[in-house]
């Protein structure tokens, strides 16, 4: 009799055990197949290879140093572009003995350029200072980003490893409905491990935080890579350059002849009356101009990577992983806790 029971009690639990095998087994084929369709519908091998693109073309530029640098550089050729056009084009027309309006008839007639740039200028400090700001304060934001996935791991390898997981669970799921004689607690020990993976592996590694600073950056990127601000940008640039140029090897020495003066003589002078101008003239030629067109014309460059990799939804990636990983936990201890009340 008591044989007979046992018997029984075996075959009804082998029954239960079956198709409870079975749904975990479905479970993991589904997860398997979600990460493999992923990468896919998110276009992501596309979208990270330009993002990784735009990070080695930034990386050096969106370092704590080298956004200070630019705050800098830009401070640079405001202060010294507000110096010249309130302060020394004003003293140049009283030392001529020209009222105002005489001097800016003057600058106009002879020297285009300058002329260009004074009615230009302002517009362009108006709009330089603040996006420079916005910009500058991404360091931070700049580094966690750049650690998304992991740190020194390049975030091309995010889609070849969601295929690589997805495939995997798939088989899994795949031999545990083909093999019906493999252990009936090995399907939903391999759910449960993958499950907790993939609810616990973004958490751990701190993707909510590091995606919430890439779409940060991204957002403080957007304005200078639309086409009309990458154009401006660029076409300011060689507008300083021409009246920089002209200002020093046409304008100054007139207004130095003017005076009585030698060229070199009026620039000591300015250097020592309008330190911001005469700083702005020596680092644009030196330095300033050639950064100043790399970064502009990067701007152009690199507009269709940027707004092919800030298509990502980035907030939602550590939850595509998250929700599906919770609900593949959920689905291996699940009969656990049913035989259990």
């Amino acid at each position: 009799m008591t044989t007979t029971i046992d018997r029984q009690t075996s075959t009804d639990t082998t029954a239960t055990a079956t198709p409870r095998r079975t749904g975990v087994a479905i479970a993991l084929l589904a997860v398997g197949a979600y990460l493999v369709v992923v990468p896919f519908a998110l276009s992501l091998f596309g979208r990270t290879a330009d993002a990784e693109k735009l990070a080695d073309r930034y990386r050096t530029f969106a370092t704590e140093e080298g956004l200070a640098q630019f705050s800098e550089h830009t401070n640079i050729v405001v202060r010294g572009g507000r110096q010249l056009l309130d302060e020394a084009l004003l003293a140049f027309a009283s030392d001529v003995g020209m009222s105002e309006a005489e001097f800016d008839r003057f600058v106009a007639s002879r020297f285009p350029n300058v002329d260009v740039y004074r009615r230009r200028a302002p517009e362009v400090f108006a709009y330089l200072e603040p996006a420079v700001a916005v910009v500058a304060a991404q360091a931070e934001n700049v580094s966690d980003a750049d650690d998304f996935p992991a740190p020194g791991v390049p975030v091309t390898v995010g889609p070849w490893a969601l295929l690589g997981a997805g495939l995997m669970l798939g088989g899994l799921g795949g031999l545990g409905l083909w093999v019906r004689a493999a252990p009936r607690r090995l399907a939903p020990a391999l759910a449960l491990v993958a499950g907790l993976g993939l609810a616990a592996g973004p958490l751990v590694l701190a993707w909510p935080h590091k995606v919430a600073a890439a779409e940060d950056v991204a957002e403080a990127a957007r304005i200078a890579f639309t086409p009309a601000v990458a154009q401006a940008t660029t076409a300011d640039t060689y507008m300083i350059d021409a009246a920089v140029i002209e200002l020093r090897r046409a304008m100054l020495p007139a207004v130095a002849d003017d005076l009585g003066m030698t060229a070199a003589e009026l620039e000591a002078s300015i250097a020592t009356e309008f330190p911001a101008l005469a700083r702005f003239l020596d680092d644009w030629e030196s330095e300033l101009s050639g950064s100043a067109h790399d970064i502009s014309q990067s701007q152009i460059q690199f507009m269709d990577e940027f707004h092919e990799a800030d298509a990502t939804p980035y907030r939602a990636l550590p939850w595509l992983f998250v929700v599906p990983g919770v609900l593949l936990a959920a689905v291996a201890i699940w009969p656990s806790l049913s035989r259990r009340r």
